[in-house]
């Protein structure tokens, strides 16, 4: 996950930062049981760039959903500057896989999807 430097902001400070977080694994979009992947929390003193370990999952997903729970106190707005997934391609009859991302009617949720499986690292 990654947000801006305080740095760069106008007044130091970025309180529009995710704080703690939820990533799930999809078999599908409207997966009605979804596995956890792992909960976790941005800290906004740590570098802008920070790594998260998903829990070792025997399954494979489609998509993986991040779901912000909280942020570092801007009641208006979560920003989020990127958030990227890491794992190992499962086996796939199609080779060929393409991303598309989108935000659901919830702007706090966040779905990358692909059309060849997913097992999280």
């Amino acid at each position: 996950m990654e947000h801006i430097p305080k740095a760069l902001t106008p007044n130091g400070i970025i309180d529009s930062a995710p704080k703690k977080f939820a990533v799930w694994g999809l078999r599908e979009k409207y997966d009605e049981n979804p596995t956890l992947l792992g909960e976790f929390m941005y800290d906004s003193e740590g570098p802008t760039l920070q790594y998260f370990e998903a829990k070792m999952v025997a399954d494979t997903f489609d998509m993986v959903e991040l779901k912000i729970l909280s942020n570092h106190g801007n009641i208006e707005y979560t920003c989020l500057y990127r958030f990227r997934v890491h794992g190992n391609l499962a086996p796939s009859p199609s080779p060929v896989h393409t991303y598309n991302r989108f935000s659901s009617a919830n702007h706090n949720t966040l779905h990358h999807m692909t059309s060849s499986k997913y097992n999280p690292v």
